[in-house]
C-alpha cells in the first residue's frame, strides 16, 4: 500500500485538565469561567451559549414582541371567516377545528389563559424546472454553458406531470397574523411550554395533494 503524505496539524491543550482541543479558543474556553454576553453572570462551562438563561427568555420574549407588535390582528371569527380551512398554531402544533380542545389543553396544563395564536398560510410544494436547470448549470462550471432547447423542454414537460400527481399543499406559521381569542383580545401573553418561553419556527404541515 502507497503510503500517503503525513499532515502536520496543530492542537491545543487545556492548562488545567490537558484535554486536546482542536482550536485555541476552545481551549481557553475549557475550564474558564463563562460569562453571559448581556449581563456578565456566569455560565456552567459545557454551555455553548453566550447568554444566561434569563438573558435568554428576555431575548425570546423581545422577538415575540417585535412580531406581535408588527403582526395584523384579527379575531378569530373573522379568521375562520375568510379562512374556513386554515388552522391556528401554538406551540408549533397546526390547530384546524378543535380550538376547545386547544384551549382545555392549557387549562388542564396550567397554562395562563391564551389570548391569541399565531395564524397560517398556504403554500404548494412543486418542482420548478427553471430552478432545477439554473441549479445544473451552475453546477456543471464551465463558462457560458446553456442547456439546449429541447433538453430544457423536456424537464419543463417532465416537471408538470409531476406536479400534477405529487405536487402538495402545506401550511406554515405565519408571523404576521395574530388571531384574537375571545372577547376584546389586546392583551396577551407570550407562548409558553413547560415553564419556558420560546419562540415559534416556520414549521410544515402536509396536509392533502392538490
Amino acid at each position: 500500500m502507497e503510503n500517503k503524505a503525513t499532515v502536520e496539524t496543530t492542537v491545543y491543550a487545556c492548562g488545567y485538565c490537558g484535554k486536546l482541543w482542536r482550536n485555541k479558543e476552545d481551549a481557553d474556553l475549557c475550564h474558564m469561567d463563562r460569562t453571559c454576553d448581556e449581563c456578565g453572570t456566569v455560565i456552567e462551562k459545557k454551555s455553548y451559549y453566550t447568554l444566561c438563561d434569563s438573558c435568554k427568555i428576555k431575548k425570546e420574549q423581545k422577538k415575540i414582541q417585535d412580531l406581535y407588535d408588527k403582526a395584523t390582528k384579527i379575531n378569530y371569527e373573522e379568521y375562520m371567516n375568510l379562512n374556513p380551512d386554515y388552522p391556528v398554531v401554538y406551540n408549533d402544533v397546526f390547530y384546524f377545528d378543535d380550538l376547545d380542545y386547544l384551549l382545555e389543553k392549557c387549562e388542564d396544563e396550567g397554562e395562563p389563559i391564551l389570548k391569541w395564536v399565531w395564524g397560517a398560510r398556504l403554500s404548494n410544494i412543486k418542482l420548478d424546472p427553471y430552478d432545477i436547470i439554473q441549479q445544473f448549470e451552475e453546477n456543471v462550471e464551465l463558462d457560458d454553458y446553456e442547456m439546449h432547447k429541447p433538453a430544457v423542454n423536456e424537464i419543463v414537460e417532465f416537471c408538470k406531470l409531476w406536479n400534477e400527481k405529487h405536487s402538495q399543499n402545506v401550511y406554515y406559521e405565519d408571523n404576521s397574523v395574530v388571531v384574537l381569542l375571545g372577547q376584546g383580545g389586546v392583551e396577551y401573553d407570550y407562548y409558553k411550554c413547560r415553564g419556558v418561553w420560546i419562540t415559534r419556527k416556520c414549521n410544515r404541515k402536509f396536509i392533502s395533494h392538490a
